[in-house]
């Protein structure tokens, strides 16, 4: 990859706050009102896609052209070293790098007095937070120490201590190594013989952890096999685990991030609405300057919301959180995982389906259809593309519609995709608009009704009718009644 590349994927990474850092720290580097490194980052940064031609255009008559390759690698590390900066107290490990660099400045100014106070402090905050591959950095460090009376002594008990944070960093490895091996595992295998095989027994805990990383091995194997009341048991743990020891667990906010998140799914489907909304409140508390834990917190306590509401038919709660969701859709949309993007505007769409507004619906559906990653989920397409033709033929765009279900027919018979109910739709739907007859068309949605009850539906087809109602869309049709309030009379 070009190494202008590189620089367009860290400049893109950014997010405002470390974008307005960075630009504040680099001004300081103009020279006669001149600065090439602020003048590269930010044509990089106008760039939607890299593209070297059209950047060599916009910094033409640029100084700094006559020597890009090494302005570009000053920009950087500029910006490196800036966001070390700027993160240094975002988590344990970057403050116990940051003591070590003191430490390591202190011990070459031979400042022995407050390099030994300095080394007590790291330490207690690196057996709290159990950095243990720092602290025996850490460690190693206080054999330099000046000589004492008991010197021996204290060697020996530097040996000690030392052992002791070794073996635990070893067991600490070794659960995530484990973790990693299930994680991997489990999507692929759900045979136990060979799960277990595969895997190993189980490993001792020496730390709080290694113990919530065998927690979640547990939930990952838990999950694997379908047996959810264990998945919540596990999770349940390992979140009474983050509140006795937040300093270890929730310091890592990707990992408690994962943690709240895998509980609200396992509540939703063990349909303990109550406690995962309760979850999805601590979620969104959660705080980090990282702009992907930004993202991750709004992406699934968003989809985990909706989801509930979708299941509850709780529209109403459902159209009280959009105004929030969707401004904070504008600034973080893009970033969003791809699959969790589709299935948040997916949601969406159903959402404004249901209630009525119909170009609202057709907006985000149509974003759907156009994302260029709709191809990762072939399911999500199919549901999308019903979604598409219930919303024009509520809308009465008859003349679109039969070319849309020929063109779906068409991408499930290629793709070998069997949706029952899918299928009786689309061909009940060619019948109604070739008539004009009322009557005639609520005989076909009453035939239609009749068929769907007949039919078997597959999982797949479960999960279809989870983001669309197709059987109280049916009914509304047949009643003449919205479809919302339908759904109300069968609750």
């Amino acid at each position: 990859m070009d190494s202008t590349l590189y620089l367009f994927n860290i400049i893109k990474s950014l997010d405002k706050p470390e974008k307005r850092y960075f630009s504040l720290q680099a001004s300081k580097n103009t020279l006669k009102g001149s600065n090439n490194i602020l003048d590269l980052f930010k044509a990089v940064e106008l760039q939607e896609t890299y593209d070297e031609q059209r950047l060599f255009s916009q910094l033409k008559g640029k100084a700094l052209l006559k020597n890009f390759a090494v302005t570009k690698h000053q920009l950087a590390n500029l910006i490196l070293k800036c966001m070390h900066n700027y993160h240094a107290h975002s988590s344990a490990d970057a403050i116990l790098l940051r003591s070590l660099h003191e430490l390591e400045f202190l011990q070459s100014k031979k400042i022995s007095d407050y390099y030994k106070k300095q080394l007590t402090l790291a330490k207690k905050f690196a057996y709290k937070h159990e950095r243990f591959s720092l602290l025996i950095e850490l460690i190693q460090k206080e054999y330099y120490l000046p000589a004492e009376k008991k010197e021996i002594k204290r060697i020996e008990r530097l040996d000690n201590e030392l052992k002791i944070v070794q073996k635990k960093n070893q067991n600490l490895s070794e659960h995530i190594s484990k973790l990693r091996k299930t994680t991997y595992l489990t999507r692929k295998h759900s045979n136990t013989d060979v799960l277990n095989k595969k895997i190993g027994g189980p490993i001792e805990c020496f730390s709080v952890r290694a113990k919530s990383l065998q927690l979640a091995q547990q939930i990952a194997y838990a999950y694997a096999q379908k047996k959810y009341s264990l998945v919540y048991q596990y999770n349940s743990q390992l979140l009474l685990l983050a509140e006795k020891h937040p300093h270890i667990i929730k310091e890592d906010t990707d990992f408690f991030i994962s943690i709240l998140d895998a509980h609200i799914n396992v509540c939703l489907l063990l349909k303990k609405y109550d406690e995962a909304l309760t979850q999805i409140k601590a979620l969104r508390a959660i705080k980090s300057k990282i702009s992907n834990d930004k993202i991750k917190i709004f992406e699934r306590s968003y989809n985990a919301e909706l989801n509930l509401y979708l299941e509850t038919k709780n529209y109403k709660a459902a159209i009280a959180i959009l105004p929030s969701f969707e401004d904070q859709f504008k600034k973080m949309g893009d970033k969003t995982s791809p699959v969790l993007r589709l299935l948040l505007q997916c949601q969406l769409a159903n959402i404004y389906f249901v209630t009525g507004n119909l170009s609202l619906s057709l907006r985000w559906i149509n974003n759907v259809l156009n994302d260029k990653y709709l191809y990762l989920r072939e399911e999500l397409e199919t549901m999308a593309r019903v979604q598409d033709i219930l919303i024009h033929f509520d809308l009465h765009n008859l003349e679109l519609i039969n070319y849309k279900i020929n063109s779906l027919q068409y991408f499930m018979k290629k793709k070998e995709r069997v949706h029952n109910s899918v299928t009786l739709l689309l061909n009940t739907l060619k019948g109604i608009i070739k008539t004009s007859s009322d009557a005639e068309k609520k005989k076909l949605f009453i035939s239609l009704r009749q068929d769907m009850q007949k039919k078997s539906d597959s999982s797949s087809e479960e999960h279809l009718s989870h983001y669309i109602d197709m059987s109280s869309w049916i009914e509304s049709k047949i009643h003449s009644k919205p479809q919302l309030e339908i759904m109300r009379q069968k609750n």
